[in-house]
């Protein structure tokens, strides 16, 4: 269960080190907020890929350009996002948002039938880009790794996960 995790920090790791290097010019620190579920909201903790970033940051002399915050909460779905993005990211006023979301979508539609459907999923996360950007927030869309490391499409939950990867790149 945890390899997809180390997965999930190289990824955005390597993500978030293209932007620092594509923004380090930049004249005022960038606040980067991550936004998310449990990934996120575990990514603050003492081995975290936020906090690993953070450190990388620190050691490369560039805290001064960069501020990163978590913005995860365990078991969110992408409607909870949109219902909590005022107070988690837009009242905080970063310059860029890395929307990480969608595994509970999925997973939650087997598990407990509390999932969301796709034109809903879509909706909401649309919605979500928009609203940011009316803001002129950067917006980076992560795409959710995948459920129980059945990375060879045998579990009907990462087939899932790819289509709704899908629906956000058209």
């Amino acid at each position: 269960m945890f390899s997809h995790h180390k997965t999930t920090v190289f990824a955005v790791s390597f993500i978030f080190l293209f932007i620092c290097l594509a923004f380090i010019k930049s004249q005022k620190k960038q606040k980067v907020i991550f936004f998310g579920d449990s990934i996120t909201h575990n990514a603050v903790k003492p081995n975290g890929f936020i906090t690993k970033m953070d450190s990388i940051i620190k050691q490369e002399g560039l805290s001064d350009y960069y501020q990163l915050e978590g913005a995860g909460v365990s078991g969110d779905k992408i409607y909870d996002l949109y219902l909590r993005m005022d107070t988690s990211v837009l009242d905080k006023n970063p310059d860029i948002v890395i929307i990480y979301i969608g595994i509970n979508d999925i997973w939650h539609k087997s598990g407990s039938g509390t999932g969301t459907d796709i034109i809903k999923y879509e909706r909401f996360y649309r919605a979500i880009i928009k609203k940011l950007q009316a803001k002129n927030i950067k917006v980076i869309v992560c795409t959710p790794t995948v459920i129980g490391e059945y990375n060879d499409y045998s579990n009907q939950q990462d087939g899932d996960l790819n289509f709704y990867s899908r629906t956000l790149s058209t």
